[in-house]
């Protein structure tokens, strides 16, 4: 992937990068994962993931700093399983992009 193409295609702001060190966590990755297929509930995660419900909503949280990925959550839009969670899924893939990139490259070294 073409890093300059793809951040090209969509307006970041300045920090972009200091974002992407909030999502290097291999829970992260999985909820930000699933935030990118569909906008998901606190408990659908949960269970999904196998993770408890109050680890899910920390890592909303630590994806809540990553001001760029523009996390929402939407209490108008909930189902049986509480309050809807979604990304802007464009943006989402250009950081799962780069944090398995920076992981790569880590793994040579």
């Amino acid at each position: 992937m073409d890093e300059k193409t793809s951040l090209d295609m969509i307006d970041l702001p300045s920090n972009w990068k200091d974002d992407v060190e909030v999502i290097e966590n291999e829970e992260r990755i999985a909820i930000l994962e699933k935030l990118k297929e569909r906008p998901w509930a606190v408990r659908e995660l949960s269970e999904e993931l196998g993770i408890s419900p109050e680890r899910v909503v920390h890592h909303i949280n630590m994806l809540r700093r990553a001001k760029s990925l523009q996390l929402k959550d939407d209490w108008v839009q909930q189902n049986s399983f509480g309050k809807v969670y979604s990304v802007n899924k464009k943006v989402a893939q250009i950081y799962l992009d780069t944090v398995r990139s920076l992981a790569e490259r880590l793994a040579k070294a």
